[in-house]
């Protein structure tokens, strides 16, 4: 029974070595109202290259066109509190 023991302890410390190397921090990245993912891809360009061990996911939000998007609709009078 304890050679079982002993087994399931290195066998979880080698899949938490295995994880622990091959893990990959991500960074989640929205683009502003009215923007797109290439736009703000370019404009944090400078930024993904100075962390390359960062995966960089964008994503567009999902009111608008290919002119630009938002990540919520506006209301039917548009934003007249600014």
């Amino acid at each position: 029974m304890m050679y079982k023991f002993y087994f399931n302890i290195f066998l979880f410390n080698s899949l938490i070595n295995v994880f622990s190397v091959t893990q990959q921090y991500k960074i989640l990245c929205h683009h502003g109202g009215g923007g797109t993912v290439e736009d703000f891809r370019n404009a944090i360009a400078a930024i993904e290259n100075a962390l390359p061990n960062f995966e960089f996911v964008y994503a567009n939000g999902g009111y608008g066109s290919l002119d630009g998007y938002l990540w919520m609709d506006d209301s039917p009078g548009g934003n007249d509190f600014l």
